[in-house]
């Protein structure tokens, strides 16, 4: 990973969220909410034997840009497993593929927060060519604030108010 930017503006519960696009209700006014984005390179290990990007790469590189954007505004995944052992699960995740990524490639990924639930967090998740902007994938990704409980299982949690704050606020962080 080669350049980050933040700017504002498993089912593990047996059960399936669809997300849609969060439109708030005319007459209220909705907080911007956080956007992230990072540029990469692709590598000779993310692609296939016909050097075309492997499909479940994609994934990794979206979900490693939501991370990096918790981290940056002060929530990584270790620290809060070590606070609390609490951490933010994936429930839902939908992409579509629109067009091929080749070893040597820089794609930007970007994640979008359009919704935050009581105990979720929706994004809507983006890898485009950087040369030519051209589209390699999109989608919806839903993730769910949870606790490990003593038997191992997971029990979602409301996400505490300063994390809420942090995600909604416009330019909770400097960008890189």
């Amino acid at each position: 990973i080669l350049k980050s930017r933040l700017s504002g503006p498993n089912s593990c519960f047996g059960w399936r969220h669809r997300s849609k696009p969060f439109i708030p209700p005319a007459g209220t006014k909705d907080k911007a909410m956080i956007s992230f984005t990072q540029d990469i390179t692709v590598a000779w290990g993310d692609c296939d034997p016909f050097g075309q990007v492997y499909y479940p790469r994609m994934f990794e590189w979206l979900n490693e840009t939501e991370h990096e954007l918790l981290r940056q505004i002060g929530y990584s995944t270790n620290d809060l497993i070590a606070a609390d052992r609490s951490a933010f699960v994936m429930v839902d995740i939908s992409f579509q593929f629109v067009g091929p990524a080749r070893f040597g490639d820089r794609v930007r990924t970007k994640v979008a927060l359009e919704k935050i639930g009581t105990s979720s967090l929706h994004w809507r998740c983006t890898a485009d060519l950087l040369d030519t902007g051209a589209g390699v994938t999109t989608g919806l990704a839903v993730r769910v604030h949870a606790q490990v409980q003593d038997g191992g299982g997971l029990k979602p949690t409301p996400i505490p108010d300063d994390m809420r704050a942090a995600l909604t606020e416009m330019n909770a962080v400097a960008a890189e």
